[in-house]
């Protein structure tokens, strides 16, 4: 395989060769075990010149190994590049949608050498637990590798092991040289307060009709008196 070709594949090797590169995979699974896998490459014009021995510029150097190297063939169908500028960092973002969570796993498992111990719903209730290990990446590069690993859950957290957590966002800060475990059950259903606040809202939208109806009545009365 054309070494290009291998850094995006591989997805942390990319990492490896760019100093001071971010790279962010964020998973967002909704009810019924869709969503979208995000793998977003940051680096900067300057990175790179010091990095690649041949002319290129920053922001077509993605699309070139993507087209040149047939990098979607490698993918799940449906999988799209789009390139972004953030401040002065150059930003290759991969979008791989998926219909149900056995086409999460195959990605997992077959891009990104994961192991998946669980990845399914069942009785309403979503259950993650990945294992990446990674040890004897950071020693193959000079530089620190800065990976992130995100999972939008479809409802409520009960369980994780995430380092942060906003919401049903689950943050894991990966250890390039070693073993990483990511675990996470969900609800599949929105949150006690959502039920709350559509019930408040049905409650208000009652209470503005009956006060409507009670202002039309007294004014029809009095227009017959």
């Amino acid at each position: 395989m054309h070494k290009r070709k291998l850094w995006w594949v591989g997805g942390l090797l990319l990492a490896l060769a760019l100093s001071a590169c971010n790279l962010n995979f964020n998973t967002n699974v909704q009810a019924n075990g869709s969503g979208n896998l995000r793998v977003e490459i940051g680096y900067t014009a300057e990175e790179l010149e010091d990095w690649w021995d041949e002319p290129v510029s920053a922001m077509a150097f993605c699309e070139d190994i993507w087209y040149e190297e047939r990098i979607a063939e490698d993918l799940p169908p449906g999988a799209t590049l789009r390139v972004e500028r953030r401040g002065a960092q150059i930003w290759c973002l991969v979008d791989v949608p998926f219909s149900n969570l056995r086409q999460l796993k195959d990605v997992y498992e077959d891009v990104l050498s994961m192991d998946v111990d669980r990845l399914e719903i069942v009785n309403e209730t979503f259950y993650c637990d990945l294992t990446w290990d990674l040890e004897g990446l950071q020693d193959q590069s000079s530089y620190p590798i800065e990976a992130v690993f995100r999972l939008t859950t479809p409802g409520a957290v009960s369980v994780t092991n995430a380092d942060a957590r906003a919401g049903r966002t689950l943050t894991w800060r990966l250890d390039e040289n070693g073993r990483n475990i990511i675990l996470a059950t969900s609800s599949t259903q929105p949150s006690e307060w959502v039920w709350w606040l559509v019930g408040a809202l049905c409650c208000l939208c009652l209470g503005v009709l009956l006060t409507a109806g009670v202002v039309g009545l007294v004014i029809y009365l009095r227009k017959k008196t």
